[in-house]
């Protein structure tokens, strides 16, 4: 008996295999398209979709600005301090707003409310330097900054 071979089911076959490699993504070659690729590949661990390394990238970003609030929020009230307390709360607004867009998949208010949540970072510097005076937080918020940054980034990539 001979076996009778289908020569289009072989190569339906091999275009599935083929798609399915492909669609292996890890948080190595995801975070490739970001400036900060050490950041990104911490926060993004496990993905592999961009919209999972996105929604991962910006729940990250919100856990650091939680604990950046706290250490605010322990070096006392005084205009500077609050300042960055409303800035950190305003870019809580708009990473929240950023989810929301994420999971209806509206990448025009997605890509918005994240340069938003990016640029509220910088008031808090910015409430310092109208006093010409020296943010103590400027480095955890340039920190802040490139997490939201990567997290533009992978959400370039969603369609």
């Amino acid at each position: 008996m001979a076996i009778n071979h289908h020569p289009s089911l072989t190569i339906s076959f091999f275009f599935v295999a083929v798609l399915l490699c492909l669609q292996q993504v890890t948080a190595r070659n995801i975070c490739d398209i970001c400036d900060y690729k050490q950041l990104c590949r911490g926060a993004v661990r496990g993905a592999t979709t961009a919209y999972v390394a996105s929604q991962k990238s910006m729940e990250a970003l919100r856990a650091q600005i939680v604990k950046r609030k706290v250490v605010i929020a322990m070096a006392g009230h005084n205009k500077y301090t609050n300042q960055c307390i409303e800035s950190y709360d305003n870019a809580m607004d708009m990473l929240k707003q950023s989810m929301d867009a994420l999971k209806t998949r509206d990448t025009g208010s997605l890509m918005s409310y994240l340069s938003a949540t990016l640029s509220s970072f910088t008031n808090c510097d910015d409430a310092y330097a109208q006093d010409n005076k020296k943010s103590p937080f400027a480095v955890s918020n340039l920190v802040l900054i490139d997490m939201a940054s990567n997290s533009l980034a992978l959400s370039s990539l969603i369609h």
